[in-house]
């Protein structure tokens, strides 16, 4: 099954769902040297990406401190 095969089915598994994603930061903007470990950095962040287009309400969590990124019917 295709990388994009993948996402895109985890990405219809949840939607229409209530849903809480709890989603973590493996790249920090450091690329990894191990091409298996950039592979993986660059599909996590394809999917993080998808559920977030998909998401009404995206909230970042930084240091304790939130940050809402994302909501429905606000305009931010």
């Amino acid at each position: 099954m295709s990388e994009e095969t993948s996402i895109q089915k985890i990405v219809e598994a949840v939607e229409g769902r209530d849903v809480i994603f709890i989603l973590t930061d493996i790249g920090r903007g450091i690329v990894p040297m191990d091409a298996l470990q950039r592979a993986l950095r660059d599909a996590c962040g394809r999917l993080y990406q998808q559920l977030i287009a998909q998401a009404d309400e995206v909230t970042r969590i930084w240091y304790g401190l939130p940050q809402t990124l994302k909501k429905r019917g606000e305009i931010g």
